[in-house]
């Protein structure tokens, strides 16, 4: 249950990613202030999301090394 949490996770990931680059096309952001305010915002977001969704495969990788 906890991995197929953590891959749905992963795809939601993935399609938030496509929604913000799309988003940050130039002719798009360059008009609107806001909307390039919360791009940087949820671009910061992804990344924090990404080092929570790789924790678990760290520590695994970390447990064998030992």
């Amino acid at each position: 249950m906890k991995e197929e949490a953590l891959e749905m996770m992963r795809e939601n990931q993935l399609k938030i990613q496509a929604v913000a680059f799309v988003s940050s096309l130039a002719h798009i952001r360059e008009h609107n202030r806001h909307l390039k305010e919360g791009l940087w915002k949820l671009r910061d977001d992804i990344d924090d999301a990404d080092d929570v969704l790789d924790e678990p495969e760290y520590r695994k990788h970390k447990i064998k090394l030992a």
